[in-house]
C-alpha cells in the first residue's frame, strides 16, 4: 500500500518507520527484573508485543496502558515500569493480587 501526502509526495515506508520507533521505545523494558532473591520477572518481546514472565511460570503479553504502564489480560496483574535520568528504566513493580512488588532491574 503506498501513502501519498497531501502535497502527493510519496509516503511509501513511513509504516515500517513507524513500527520499527514503536519497537525501539518496547525495546528499553525488555530486561531482567529481581522481584526477590532468586526471583526473576522477565520481560521480552516479539515485534510489537511485550512478554512478561515471573520465574518458571509461563509468559503472558501485556499490554499498554500508557507509556509506562501495562496489564496483563490473562490474570488480574499489572507492572508499572521506573524510568530514570536519561529515559533509562531502573525497575519496575509488579501490581498482583490488591499487593504491589518493587524489582530492580538487573544489568545485562
Amino acid at each position: 500500500m503506498t501513502i501519498a501526502r497531501v502535497d502527493g509526495t510519496d509516503m511509501e515506508g513511513y509504516e515500517g518507520h513507524a513500527a520499527r520507533e514503536a519497537g525501539r521505545r518496547l525495546e528499553r523494558f525488555v530486561g531482567r527484573y529481581e522481584l526477590e532473591r532468586d526471583v526473576l520477572l522477565t520481560v521480552s518481546r516479539l515485534g510489537l508485543q511485550l512478554r512478561a514472565k515471573v520465574a518458571d511460570q509461563p509468559a503472558f503479553d501485556i499490554f499498554a496502558k500508557a507509556e509506562r504502564d501495562f496489564v496483563y489480560k490473562v490474570v488480574d496483574a499489572a507492572i508499572s515500569f521506573h524510568v530514570g535520568r536519561r529515559d533509562v528504566v531502573t525497575g519496575l513493580t509488579l501490581h498482583n493480587g490488591g499487593r504491589s512488588f518493587f524489582a530492580r532491574r538487573l544489568g545485562d
